[in-house]
């Protein structure tokens, strides 16, 4: 790629790839992304160049090809489209491609909405977000690190996902240590102890989204990091109705499962969570709140079943809770139905 200076130090008229070099857009803790053109293509890309060190050799690279051909292959109107990728001959300078999108990220929209988003423009900002991630995962993809700054507004403040994690990238992965407080704000509470991505950990983050677009900021806050993975671990978020009295239950409803503690207690899909949201006039549910005893319920069981306990241990979370009760609840019925229809034949026997 003829790259010999360090990557902070890129300037315009290099290249990496087929792509030249016009100017610096952001720099991150393993990577920066520039703007940059190919010749003969009549738009601009957004490349995401990853820093010496990130790629660590043939075995890695590879890995890290194999990650980028996966998010190459998803394609949704509101998900950035990885339309090329590559490494270096070295095997360290390794980056992705997208088009790239003029304007701002749902950062600076939130900012700019201090006192939360009039619903109809709740929905029309956090619906596509929410289908967008639903693809994903229905596409075997977890994005790992949701949050506002990796949604961007595009012509028209159209919401644009980007930044799908790429497992092998160390960096990337849940409950990284290095991760400053504004990403730590969207941390799902097994994310601390540094699990595996998974829909459940996407969920939470929309879930916080979804509460910072409703009342115009997040539902924990602290000045350590070590305090706020406390407070997602055990503090139960205050109802958003009671930031924002009037609020529709059923935005209230669907934050307030989204945030459960326990990952099997949320919503099972993306695609439920919406369901919700869509469904009845608001008048057919009741504000939730959360009592002390709920609190201390969903507290147990997420430190029994997701978190490190005093003696050391760390319990695999539960994730099929969920389907396993409404199983139950579904072939009790059927028996009580073949028990009645027996005692019918037996008294018409009679």
């Amino acid at each position: 790629m003829g790259i010999t200076k360090p990557l902070s130090q890129l300037s315009p008229g290099q290249r990496i790839g087929a792509y030249t070099i016009q100017r610096l857009i952001a720099r991150g803790r393993q990577a920066e992304v520039y703007q940059a053109a190919r010749t003969g293509a009549p738009i601009s890309y957004a490349v995401k160049v990853y820093l010496p060190g990130a790629i660590r050799g043939p075995a890695h690279a590879a890995q890290f090809t194999a990650g980028a051909a996966r998010l190459a292959a998803i394609a949704h109107p509101h998900i950035a489209q990885i339309v090329d990728y590559g490494c270096g001959a070295d095997n360290e300078l390794c980056y992705l491609v997208m088009e790239y999108v003029e304007g701002g990220t749902l950062r600076d929209s939130i900012a700019a909405h201090p006192s939360g988003y009039p619903r109809d423009e709740l929905w029309r900002v956090f619906e596509p977000i929410a289908d967008a991630l639903a693809s994903a995962h229905e596409q075997g993809i977890v994005h790992g690190g949701l949050r506002p700054d990796h949604v961007l507004l595009g012509s028209g403040s159209r919401p644009i996902v980007i930044d799908f994690c790429i497992p092998c990238l160390s960096d990337d992965a849940p409950g990284s240590h290095s991760a400053p407080l504004g990403v730590v704000a969207y941390w799902a509470p097994e994310q601390a102890a540094q699990l595996a991505p998974s829909p459940a950990m996407d969920i939470y983050a929309l879930g916080i989204i979804l509460y910072e677009l409703a009342v115009g900021d997040v539902p924990f806050k602290a000045a350590t990091r070590d305090a706020l993975v406390a407070q997602h671990l055990y503090e139960a978020p205050v109802p958003p109705s009671q930031r924002l009295p009037g609020l529709d239950p059923r935005i209230e409803r669907a934050i307030l499962i989204a945030l459960r503690k326990n990952p099997a207690e949320r919503f099972l899909s993306v695609r439920e969570m919406l369901a919700i949201m869509r469904s009845a006039g608001a008048d057919d549910y009741a504000t939730l709140t959360l009592d002390k005893r709920l609190a201390q319920e969903v507290r147990r069981r997420s430190n029994a079943g997701a978190f490190r306990d005093a003696r050391g241990e760390t319990p695999v979370p539960e994730r099929t809770v969920e389907l396993a009760r409404r199983r139950i609840s579904r072939w009790w019925w059927i028996g009580a139905a073949l028990a009645l229809a027996v005692a019918l034949l037996a008294a018409a026997a009679l």
